[in-house]
């Protein structure tokens, strides 16, 4: 009796954690994969201003670039500067192990045994209503034992 309180309390913390991830992943908390600071730019707004000259600008970020063995690591894809508007994102690879919301630039993935030691690149793209489009950065996310 007291195993299966025990399973079921993990069981729950785990889901419970999952969804924290998920929104402070949506709510930009990850720090991006680029390094640069999620609060740190000079007019407040995560990741600064992303004035570099470009007219589209994206940013992917990752929960942890080092997971474990049955971790949901979560992607996100963001605009941090240009036309948001209307934007639908992709991510690369786009293997059929990645559930991708393309309105909402949030992808996840279960590390697999097989992952561990394998370092894997994502990218994050998007493409807003005035049919301007951005790649981001590469994340590297190399699953550990």
């Amino acid at each position: 009796m007291l195993r299966h309180a025990l399973v079921l309390l993990l069981s729950l913390g785990l889901a419970f954690g999952g969804c924290i991830e998920l929104q402070a992943l949506i709510e930009g908390r990850f720090p991006p994969s680029d390094g640069t600071p999620v609060d740190g730019g000079p007019d407040g707004l995560p990741g600064g201003n992303g004035n570099n000259g470009d007219p589209f600008v994206v940013r992917l970020s990752v929960s942890n670039p080092t997971p474990q063995v049955s971790e949901q690591v979560f992607l996100g894809c963001e605009v941090t500067q240009g036309d948001p508007e209307g934007v639908v994102f992709d991510f690369q690879p786009s293997s059929g192990r990645l559930a991708i919301d393309s309105d909402q630039g949030v992808a996840s993935f279960i590390v697999q045994e097989t992952d561990i030691g394998q370092a894997s690149s994502f990218t994050c793209s998007a493409r807003n209503a005035l049919g301007q489009t951005a790649t981001s950065s590469p994340a590297i996310i190399t699953p550990s034992s």
